[in-house]
């Protein structure tokens, strides 16, 4: 699951959903924090 498919796998399911997340968070780049606070502005504006 890529963070870019947020706002699409959040549409189609809705949000009682729970994603699990790997990979992506480090795909980004070497800052967790900073990838895992993307993550959560993505799924809050979606």
């Amino acid at each position: 699951m890529s963070l870019q498919r947020l706002p699409e796998l959040l549409e189609f399911y809705g949000n009682q959903v729970m994603f699990l997340v790997g990979g992506d968070l480090v795909r980004n780049g070497p800052d967790i924090e900073k990838n895992c606070d993307l993550f959560r502005k993505l799924v809050e504006n979606s």
